[in-house]
């Protein structure tokens, strides 16, 4: 508090001298606390992190003491990584992990004060599933996953199909490649990396695989028709012959064109078709060289011979075709390797992939004599195979169908 003596003196410079002097020094050391105090950044202090692990973005918080509320004049590193700050106030800094940091402690820098705080461990990566080839797929299919954030080496990772582990037969940070396992069922592929674990949003679906074998169930499924006439007019039909004669002629009759329909084929539509065949039995020996192309007939659901001239020349045929080159057959009797057409898988999808197919329909299987077997002239250089009505019915022609 200032304070005014007055003097009354008989000189008056006397009086303003003194006046002044007081004046001046009124004031005590006290009023220094009357002036705007600055208190000085007192240093900060880190109580905890929450959480303490996680991966690159995710965000953490610093709870402590004296941060500045100002997010300029905070700075915070991840084992030596600087970090971005999302918000602060004097007890908290919100930052997310930086790319590029590792497991280490948080380090927080306010104005001229440095403090390090708890280890914050950095995960790797969760894994992603970009795109999958294919979808869907037998037991043993191979199956690519692209995506990012897989371990570099096969060990690092562990795919599952529906809960059913498979086998990985190649890996990179970008690709893994594996097959179908036995036992899987339709359902999502998961993948293990060193990141965690992701589940595709789509299922893979596993198909399975059926085998199917189709007898001839009388005598007029399997027919022959005069194709070069040696006797008999060109499109005869034979739907009671002994035999089947496959790239020869018939004594009396001709080349002959070869029918075979099979009832009650069991094959769903648009299923797929991996392998098909015709197991014939041999009827007699035979090594000349033989060559006939097999087609189907192309319909929904075959019709049954009636016999009618020129019937097996009529039908549509497919547009999928197999040559077929007959391999020696060396015993009669013999029903093995050399007696099994060559893979016509891609004739019966064909046909099961119509749109009309429904499964129980019957499927006509047309071979016609092409290559060395045009010129053939005699009745014994091509191949006979037994028929329904040989004395063997149950080792007639038999058509074998694996399908997913």
């Amino acid at each position: 508090m200032k304070t005014i003596l007055k003097v009354i003196t008989k000189g008056g410079s006397f009086y303003l001298g003194l006046l002044a002097f007081i004046i001046i020094n009124s004031c005590d050391t006290n009023d220094d606390a009357n002036r705007i105090n600055v208190t000085p950044q007192e240093r900060p202090t880190i109580i905890s992190i929450e959480p303490t692990l996680g991966r690159f973005g995710d965000e953490v918080i610093i709870t402590g003491t004296n941060f500045d509320p100002q997010i300029v004049d905070n700075s915070v590193k991840l084992n030596g990584i600087t970090a971005s700050i999302k918000s602060a106030n004097p007890t908290s800094i919100v930052i997310t992990v930086p790319d590029g940091a590792s497991t280490g402690a948080i380090e927080v820098s306010v104005i001229n004060f440095d403090v390090s705080g708890p280890t914050f461990t950095v995960l790797a990566p969760l894994p992603v599933m970009s795109n999958i080839t294919p979808l869907t797929g037998g037991v043993s299919e191979t199956v690519t996953i692209t995506g990012e954030n897989f371990g570099g080496n096969i060990t690092d990772n562990t795919v599952s199909f529906n809960g059913t582990t498979a086998v990985i037969t190649s890996s990179s940070t970008t690709s893994i490649t594996t097959s179908v396992p036995d036992g899987a069922t339709t359902g999502p592929i998961s993948i293990t990396a060193p990141g965690g674990t992701v589940t595709s949003n789509e299922d893979f679906t596993v198909l399975t695989i059926t085998t199917l074998s189709v007898p001839l169930t009388s005598d007029d499924d399997d027919v022959e028709e005069v194709a070069v006439s040696f006797g008999e007019p060109i499109g005869t039909m034979d739907l009671g012959s002994s035999d089947l004669e496959l790239g020869e002629i018939s004594s009396g009759q001709g080349l002959m064109n070869i029918g075979l329909r099979y009832n009650n084929v069991t094959i769903p539509q648009g299923a797929t078709v991996t392998e098909a065949y015709v197991q014939f039995n041999a009827d007699n020996t035979g090594a000349d060289a033989v060559e006939l192309t097999i087609y189907g007939e192309n319909v929904a659901n075959a019709a049954a011979y009636t016999g009618t001239l020129g019937e097996l020349s009529a039908k549509t045929l497919t547009v999928a075709n197999v040559v077929w080159s007959i391999p020696e057959w060396v015993n009669k009797g013999d029903r093995g390797d050399a007696q099994k057409t060559v893979n016509i898988a891609s004739i019966i999808n064909e046909i099961v992939n119509r749109t009309d197919w429904m499964s129980g329909n019957s499927i006509n299987i047309i071979m016609k004599h092409t290559g060395v077997s045009t010129g053939v002239s005699s009745s014994s250089g091509g191949r006979e195979a037994e028929n329904y009505s040989s004395s063997k019915p149950d080792d007639g022609a038999e058509l074998i169908v694996v399908y997913q």
